[in-house]
């Protein structure tokens, strides 16, 4: 049980970082003006890889704490 948690640690330090890393939208004006959703932008490049890849590791976090759910 004390390896889950230090994955669940591990990859929740991961997709804070992954989060912080990625480009935010907004334009400042708030609200959903202009393109503040990002609807009709498109991610090209570290950009994409890096979106990829955080919905990756929150697929990897939510199953590693339904395992340490079920492991209890």
């Amino acid at each position: 049980m004390n390896w889950v948690l230090t994955l669940i640690t591990i990859v929740s330090i991961v997709l804070v970082i992954l989060i912080l890393l990625q480009k935010t939208n907004t334009d400042g004006a708030g609200l959903g003006s202009g393109d503040s959703f990002g609807i009709n932008s498109k991610k090209r490049g570290l950009e994409k890889t890096i979106f990829q890849a955080t919905i990756f590791v929150s697929v990897i976090f939510v199953g590693l704490n339904l395992l340490s759910l079920f492991l209890n």
